[in-house]
């Protein structure tokens, strides 16, 4: 995927968004003993967006600051606090 194809999906709203292509968090189960990198992996493939999950019906959008962090250290902070 490229930085353009990235941005792009990040500037999606959740207007434009359909809540039956996110991942119902409620339903997702991580299995703790897989190796980081697995448990990453595993929580984007098959998503249309990334930036895109759900709970229920409510749908959620992740964002992050310009703050120096990498989304790949945001998401293993993410993961990590699960």
């Amino acid at each position: 995927m490229t930085a353009e194809e990235i941005n792009m999906l990040a500037d999606t709203s959740l207007d434009e968004a359909d809540v039956r292509d996110m991942t119902d968090l409620e339903k997702e189960r991580t299995d703790a003993s897989l190796p980081l990198e697995q448990r990453k992996r595993r929580l984007v493939e098959g998503k249309k967006n990334p930036y895109f999950s759900r709970v229920g019906s409510m749908k959620i959008k992740t964002s992050f600051a310009n703050n120096g962090v990498s989304i790949e250290e945001a998401y293993e902070n993410l993961f990590t606090n699960l």
